[in-house]
């Protein structure tokens, strides 16, 4: 457990120095959302267990939109 809370941290503070450079939707994939999936013990590359863009029907409100 201590591994993890030590993980997080970390990542926390990449966040606080590099959230300000993630402008684009990849950048933000590519510097901070997959390595918290890796924190969290999932393999963002295994498309069995993180889907991206999935489709998301909400009807009268979100028709065929996909979200992240």
């Amino acid at each position: 457990m201590h591994d993890f809370i030590a993980k997080v941290a970390k990542h926390i503070d990449h966040v606080k120095k590099v959230g300000e450079h993630c402008t684009t939707e990849e950048t933000t994939k590519q510097a901070l959302i997959l390595p918290l999936l890796e924190i969290l013990g999932f393999n963002p590359y295994d498309p069995t267990k993180v889907r991206a863009e999935h489709a998301s029907d909400f009807p009268g409100v979100k028709v065929g939109e996909r979200v992240d």
